[in-house]
């Protein structure tokens, strides 16, 4: 449990719950929120100390086995951080234990963009700066698993169940992310919106292993499926796409472990007899539609009482 991840020097380490694991529960999960990825639009960084706190202490709350979680720390964050963690008191089940390790997000994207293999441009023209590090986890984080999330995540399930949706992979895949549910997507495929990638099961032994994978070239998946450069290219737009160039890599979350809107848009829209009878209102609801519960709460997202 206490294995360095990345390779990079830790600027802090902090320990919750049982003082020690329940071997009968098997490794711990490695989780990792780097912030930056897996969200969209200019507010990345805003409100970043709270909502990881929240979001910590969700994941600490409901899960049944003992985790390893990793966080890159964007600059000027970093007291801010250990403060939150030297605070944090999460509730967490018996026989439970967890690390969080933090460390330098710059220091991260050193290690990715310095990396002669990895595929993902780091100068693509509208591309987000932390783009090569988003797409080449793989080459940071030296475990065979790993699930990465944006710190606006907020749990209402066991983490352990999302955990069993690797074994769901087939041969070849490499990621696991839910449909996009907002109304304006910046990235659509084939007609259909993309993916959200708050929530990604990574597959690193999968994806070092994989030539699909390592054959992926942003440059030329922007340039067959149309990128405008309207908006700034991120991590998902890169699955969206490679999903659509490599069909084989990607394994599809249900919705309802990473719900992005409300709960209450819960049904599909009424009064549709066919294609030409959606408004514009009817085909938001249709592309939020998500059955089932709540496990994962994301952005907007709110969890009925």
């Amino acid at each position: 449990m206490l294995e360095n991840t990345t390779g990079v020097s830790r600027i802090g380490r902090y320990y919750y719950g049982a003082l020690h694991c329940d071997p009968k529960s098997g490794a711990p999960l490695r989780v990792a929120f780097v912030i930056g990825c897996g969200e969209t639009g200019s507010s990345a960084y805003d409100n970043v100390v709270d909502q990881l706190g929240e979001a910590l202490d969700s994941l600490l709350l409901h899960s049944s086995r003992s985790l390893h979680v990793d966080v890159a720390v964007p600059p000027g964050y970093i007291h801010d951080l250990h403060i939150l963690m030297e605070h944090l008191t999460p509730r967490m089940m018996p026989n439970v234990a967890a690390v969080v390790d933090l460390f330098p997000l710059e220091m991260l994207l050193d290690i990715s963009s310095d990396n002669k293999s990895t595929t993902v441009a780091t100068k693509i023209p509208q591309s987000d700066p932390l783009l090569p590090l988003c797409t080449a986890l793989h080459k940071v984080f030296q475990v065979p698993r790993l699930l990465a999330m944006a710190p606006t995540v907020l749990f209402h399930a066991d983490v352990a169940v999302l955990w069993a949706e690797f074994d769901l992979f087939s041969d070849g895949a490499v990621f696991a992310l839910a449909r996009e549910q907002s109304a304006s997507p910046p990235t659509m495929s084939g007609g259909n919106y993309g993916y959200n990638a708050a929530v990604a099961l990574l597959d690193l032994d999968a994806a070092r292993r994989s030539q699909k994978y390592s054959r992926l070239s942003v440059q030329n998946m922007a340039a067959t499926y149309g990128w405008t450069g309207k908006a700034v290219l991120q991590d998902q737009d890169f699955y969206t796409m490679a999903a659509c160039s490599e069909p084989s890599l990607l394994h599809q979350l249900p919705c309802s472990w990473n719900r992005q809107v409300p709960a209450k848009d819960n049904s599909p829209p009424k009064g549709v007899k066919g294609v030409r009878d959606l408004n514009r209102a009817n085909m938001t609801r249709l592309h939020a539609w998500c059955e089932g519960g709540t496990y994962i709460c994301s952005a907007h997202c709110l969890q009925d009482d």
